[in-house]
């Protein structure tokens, strides 16, 4: 996956250049804790994209996690509650909705 080889790619730089996004690397070793220099701007919106593919996908064809991002496990998780929540509240809903018209005809 080329994002991934990217990442890592981009990581090995920073720390030949000296730098870390690990805390106690940088005590031990004496290398400048940097972490904000190791995030990735949208990686959240990238990573959602592509697991919203990897979660409608028959063939298997996108089956990599993406570094620095949460795993699909957890993002499958999450779109699972996230679906249980909305039906609850529907349920609640069509259920208030059901006794606001029988208080109306009674």
């Amino acid at each position: 996956f080329i994002f991934n080889q990217l990442n890592k790619n981009m990581k090995g730089a920073f720390e030949g250049a000296g730098l870390t996004s690990d805390y106690d690397k940088s005590q031990q070793f004496g290398l400048t804790y940097a972490p904000d220099d190791f995030r990735i701007k949208g990686i959240d919106k990238f990573a959602n994209s592509y697991y919203s593919l990897r979660h409608n996908d028959k063939s298997n064809s996108f089956k990599h996690d993406i570094e620095g991002a949460e795993l699909y496990g957890a993002y499958a998780q999450s779109i699972r509650g996230g679906i249980n929540s909305d039906h609850e509240e529907n349920k609640q809903s069509t259920e208030d909705i059901t006794n606001s018209y029988l208080e109306m005809f009674e």
